[in-house]
């Protein structure tokens, strides 16, 4: 069985737009893989409505653009007068919590979250609503500063999870814990932003605005947070099931380096779970580098951040400031890295077997190759700061998706190239 990239970075448009479907530059694409052979991808256009495309059967690997719809379809509301948009950019928070069941989140033009979804059961498709999860303690009903992004997590099919950086800088969560009803979707939210914070610090934690929050469900039982607090250091808090909101964040520095590792504000920090025990962090430093950091059950935070350079570029390989970077664990043993270079160019890198406490980089490929495809004249190339968006349908299949310089969405595969394999 060989594995390999597809080497071709493929459109995927729509014939009935004039401009054959395009975004504004650096939208976020919001993905998911609802089963090995559905994915369901989300952004906001140029007119600032939040627009679905979707691939349906198995994907061949000759024929890659084979399984995709060719359209994109608008997820509004009649109820709004003009059907439901959002500020362009805004980052579409997604879900899956079953293969009949998706939840998007999403910060409107008042500030305020709004939610929509999809059950196949019940309603057969979109429910053609978008419902506020506001707080009416709140004298404005609870928002949000415009553009920020929602964490979300769905650490079982009952379980929901949101977390933002509010217009004070704290961050709030809300929870949806029970089955919700199609015909009340708003009835398994519990109608309250809560504050999570830390009473060790004089402002109670906060942090700056617009920061993404990193957040994990290792288990049912277990979540994790992560953000760049306005020191620049990185910060941690967690939910346990039978105690709640730890109610402190805590630093994960590294004694090596002079400020005990500190990032550029509102960098964006990828987290995996690559089993219930173990995590991993990336985030690119004040110098460009990707660094990288660690937890295991049996060990707790390495207390390192490594570089995961690549010797065969002249800075050993540095992206651009806040560049996020895309991260996938395939398996409990492989992980892989996405993210926009200094060049424009698609590169990856890879972790490729067991790590261990003694040699935490040993199982990385040490090589950031790039993914480009040579029908494009520059071999494909993206606007800087591009977010990559990312799916591991199965452990032999990564999709990943981009808006190019020309506005369009663009995808390329890495599949088992044995179909029968």
């Amino acid at each position: 069985m060989t594995q390999e990239w597809s080497g071709h970075w493929i459109r995927l448009g729509d014939p009935s737009f004039d401009d054959g479907f395009t975004l504004p530059l650096n939208t976020p694409i919001g993905c998911l893989a609802r089963s090995p052979d559905r994915m369901d991808l989300f952004a906001v256009g140029k007119d600032g409505a939040v627009y679905s495309t979707f691939f349906d059967r198995l994907q061949n690997p000759f024929d890659p653009i084979g399984g995709w719809s060719g359209q994109w379809f608008r997820l509004g509301d009649p109820s709004f007068d003009d059907g439901f948009t959002l500020p362009l950019n805004t980052p579409i928070g997604c879900l899956a919590r079953t293969a009949d069941r998706m939840d998007l989140f999403a910060v409107g033009k008042d500030g305020a979250v709004y939610s929509t979804f999809f059950d196949f059961n019940f309603f057969g498709g979109w429910s053609g609503q978008w419902f506020r999860l506001g707080d009416p303690s709140f004298g404005d009903g609870f928002t949000l500063p415009l553009n920020t992004p929602i964490g979300c997590l769905a650490s079982s099919p009952d379980r929901m999870d949101l977390f933002a950086v509010g217009k004070d800088g704290a961050v709030y969560s809300t929870f949806s814990d029970r089955p919700q009803n199609p015909f009340d979707p708003i009835g398994g939210w519990s109608g309250q932003w809560f504050r999570l914070g830390d009473p060790s610090f004089g402002d109670g934690f906060t942090l700056p605005l617009n920061t993404p929050i990193g957040c994990l469900a290792r288990s049912p039982d277990h979540m994790d947070l992560f953000a760049v607090g306005k020191d620049g250091a990185v910060y941690r808090t967690l939910w346990v099931s039978n105690g709640g909101w730890f109610g402190q964040w805590l630093r994960l520095g590294d004694p090596s380096f002079g400020d005990g590792f500190t990032l550029p504000l509102n960098t964006p920090i990828g987290c995996l779970a690559r089993t219930a025990d173990h995590m991993d962090l990336f985030a690119v430093g004040k110098d460009g580098a990707v660094y990288s950091t660690f937890s295991d059950f049996n060990g707790g935070w390495s207390g390192r951040w490594l570089r995961l350079a690549d010797p065969s570029f002249g800075d050993e390989f540095t992206l651009p400031l806040n560049t996020p970077i895309g991260c996938l664990a395939r398996t409990a043993d492989h992980m892989d890295l996405f993210a926009v270079g200094n060049d424009g160019a698609v590169y990856s890198t890879f972790f490729d077997r067991l790590q261990t406490f003694f040699d935490p980089i040993g199982g990385w490929s040490g090589q950031w190759f790039r993914l480009g495809d040579p029908s494009f004249g520059d071999e494909f190339t993206l606007p800087l700061n591009t977010p990559i968006g990312c799916l591991a349908r199965t452990a032999d299949h990564m999709d990943l998706f981009a808006v190019g310089k020309d506005s369009a969405v663009y995808s390329t595969t890495f599949f088992d190239s044995d179909p029968g394999g």
